[in-house]
């Protein structure tokens, strides 16, 4: 089910937790096993190990900040620690949510949390036809992010707030794609022990992954 208004509503408190006013805007949900576009490991081997793995995104506005926040179910909630954090490849080869925002062409990014609340990075070219990174990453502040995780339901939750450029008014078209990348092993040996599921290559052709701002 998607709702296709990104509601006006006041702001979330940015806590990681999912907000009951989320529940009635938009959303955009990526089921387990749906799209499963990357993993260096065989196939099969990474349908079995994320079999559960999915989750959904709501967005909602306070007419200064898009607020997003994904709640994503995974059964082997994992990290290879600060020194990977630090690796440049970082950001697709650990858990995380990555958030695809189109406000326009020329004003496309994506943003990439952990699930454990260590770190974030914001690309700012990325093609918002293509959905393909340049790899030209800046950190993303915490203040404007935290992610949460619950153990016994296997899920997590990474809540996160971006400003809102000045020509987004009510009405305009705001476009959200929704990557999990998805580690279900750690260790000496274990790099291709990680795979992806994103809801389409880029925006360009489809309405399907564009709401309106309220």
């Amino acid at each position: 089910m998607k709702t296709e208004k990104i509601i006006r509503r006041s702001s979330p408190t940015l806590d990681g937790h999912l907000d009951g006013a989320y529940l009635s805007s938009y959303r955009l949900t990526e089921p387990p096993l749906e799209h499963i576009q990357y993993s260096p490991s065989p196939m099969e081997v990474a349908r079995e190990k994320m079999k559960n793995t999915g989750g959904t995104v709501y967005a909602l506005h306070d007419g200064e900040y898009l607020y997003l926040c994904a709640v994503i179910r995974d059964d082997t909630i994992c990290t290879r620690g600060k020194e990977w954090r630090e690796n440049e490849r970082w950001p697709w080869n650990d858990d995380g949510a990555e958030f695809y925002v189109w406000f326009s062409d020329e004003d496309c990014f994506a943003i990439h949390a952990d699930a454990h609340n260590y770190r974030a990075v914001m690309d700012t070219h990325v093609s918002g036809a293509t959905h393909v990174s340049s790899f030209v990453f800046v950190e993303y502040p915490h203040e404007n992010w935290v992610s949460t995780i619950d153990r016994e339901k296997n899920e997590y939750t990474v809540e996160m707030r971006v400003k809102l450029p000045p020509y987004v008014k009510s009405g305009s078209k705001v476009g959200i794609l929704l990557e999990i990348d998805d580690r279900w092993a750690v260790g000496e040996g274990t790099d291709d022990m990680v795979g992806a599921v994103y809801s389409r290559q880029g925006f360009e052709g489809t309405d399907e992954y564009f709401a309106v701002i309220e």
